[in-house]
């Protein structure tokens, strides 16, 4: 009898507190909702001063807030792509902040977004090649494209033949000889771009098959330099001359530690 005594009054307890918490929650919102013609006002009046020129080409959301941090947002999506997108925050202390330079302008978070997409995409392109972890990075910033390269990212038209991604991917060769090395990239590149993708540019880790521990990393290869036919010649080059970088292409290599 007492431990169901006891039982009943614990369950009590919890019920008085889940009550007491609602209703906090809900005269909090309340309150909040007084603050709303404000905010709203301040957000909108900082919109029109430094980004009246974009109004016709976002989407604003409603009002949000955040239980976390006590702020309230809007956010504000490209009409052609709701992924690039940036935020005007009213924050605890009454402040306003912007993400709109490194998440609009720059595209940052949209472009890293769009590399991943494209990670999975070529993944499945390349599953037979035995190549191991393949990643796709971003290399640039929205402001760098031109402007029918941004316009190709935003339409989702043949956007994955806008170069501002690299690949990258590691490969066990059976001799560290440069026309091996230049037969497994030249496979690549051909299979991606029977695809439609045009990386900006190729990252490889080679290593000896015999030794895990021999190997080199070629960096900043392009297809413009598979293409060429160059790669073969710059490889032993570099080797020969004990140097890690092709100063006219770019390329890099460097030796396993």
């Amino acid at each position: 009898m007492k431990k169901q005594n006891a039982l009943m009054m614990q369950m009590a307890i919890f019920f008085i507190f889940v009550i007491v918490t609602f209703g906090m929650l809900v005269i909090y919102q309340k309150g909040n909702m007084l603050l709303y013609p404000k905010i709203k006002k301040e957000l909108d009046t900082y919109f029109n001063e430094h980004y009246l020129s974009i109004l016709k080409e976002v989407d604003k959301s409603e009002l949000l807030f955040n239980f976390d941090d006590k702020s309230y947002k809007y956010v504000y999506q490209n009409k052609q792509n709701e992924k690039l997108s940036f935020e005007l925050i009213y924050t605890k202390k009454k402040k306003i902040k912007s993400t709109y330079q490194q998440d609009y302008v720059e595209g940052k978070s949209f472009l890293n977004s769009l590399s991943k997409d494209f990670q999975k995409e070529i993944q499945k392109i390349l599953k037979k090649e035995e190549l191991s972890p393949i990643k796709v990075e971003n290399q640039m910033i929205l402001s760098d494209l031109k402007k029918k390269e941004k316009e190709k990212l935003l339409s989702k038209k043949e956007r994955t033949k806008v170069a501002f991604y690299q690949v990258e991917f590691s490969k066990t060769i059976s001799s560290l000889n440069a026309k091996e090395m230049v037969d497994v990239l030249t496979r690549v590149d051909e299979l991606l771009k029977k695809k439609s993708y045009h990386p900006l540019s190729y990252q490889v880790q080679f290593t000896l098959q015999s030794d895990g521990t021999k190997g080199f990393i070629l960096k900043n290869v392009t297809r413009k330099t598979l293409l060429e036919g160059k790669l073969e010649t710059i490889i032993n080059q570099l080797y020969q001359n004990e140097k890690t970088k092709d100063e006219n292409t770019g390329i890099e290599m460097e030796e396993l530690k």
